[in-house]
């Protein structure tokens, strides 16, 4: 594991325990809605196995079973403590046999290829730092003509939110990540790792490098937000 991951997955052990407060304080409540708009779309085409990377506390996997009946998910994250909280919350519900589980880095998915009808990566993306060979590695274990959806925070590129958008990360994001982190690392990495995602023309281009076709974009709550589709070659 490289320096980079290590912090990242540091990162991420802070987190841990306020980890679903810090979603609906980023997304401003919006990340539910978010969330199912982009289930939608993995389910817009027919399928009953579905891979969530850098699944967290599994709110997609329990999203994708909720919304198809037949579904069942294969929930992977890096971070023990993030994917435990995921666990205790499937336990609450009456979904148990219908999600699975794994502890493993997106980078190498513990998987045979063409598993999956299908793979979705909400908030996730833009804290791997080899992002095109994740996208590779999620299209190594989808079915020819199997989605992947990508869920992600962005910038907006104009507009008269822009601004207050750019206030809040530069400002205000920090001193929430610092009430909800031990340390400063912490609320300095969410801001940069948001301002640093590529655009969208660039993350486009970097889904058909890493073999998806028929890519869309749709931009969400003033661009704050965008959902990415493509289809496996």
């Amino acid at each position: 594991m490289d320096h980079q991951t290590r912090f990242v997955k540091s990162i991420f052990h802070q987190l841990a325990p306020n980890y679903d407060l810090l979603n609906r304080l980023l997304s401003f409540g919006r990340d539910v809605s978010w969330r199912r708009f982009a289930v939608r779309k993995l389910l817009e085409k027919k399928g009953n196995l579905f891979l969530d990377v850098a699944a967290g506390t599994c709110d997609v996997g329990l999203e994708l079973v909720r919304a198809a009946p037949t579904v069942r998910v294969v929930a992977v994250d890096f971070t023990y403590p993030i994917l435990a909280k995921g666990n205790a919350k499937i336990a609450r519900t009456s979904q148990m046999n219908r999600i699975h589980l794994t502890l493993a880095d997106g980078l190498s998915l513990p998987f045979a290829e063409v598993s999956f009808d299908g793979a979705i990566i909400a908030f996730g993306i833009r804290n791997i730092l080899s992002r095109g060979k994740a996208l590779r590695e999620m299209g190594r274990v989808v079915t020819p003509g199997g989605s992947l959806v990508v869920l992600e925070f962005a910038v907006p590129d104009r507009g008269w939110f822009q601004p207050l958008y750019r206030l809040y990360l530069n400002r205000l994001l920090p001193r929430l990540g610092a009430l909800l982190s031990k340390t400063k690392d912490a609320h300095r990495y969410l801001s940069h790792s948001i301002m640093q995602f590529p655009p969208p023309e660039v993350f486009e281009k970097m889904m058909e490098d890493a073999g998806f076709m028929a890519i869309s974009f749709w931009p969400l709550t003033f661009g704050i937000v965008g959902v990415y589709t493509g289809e496996r070659f």
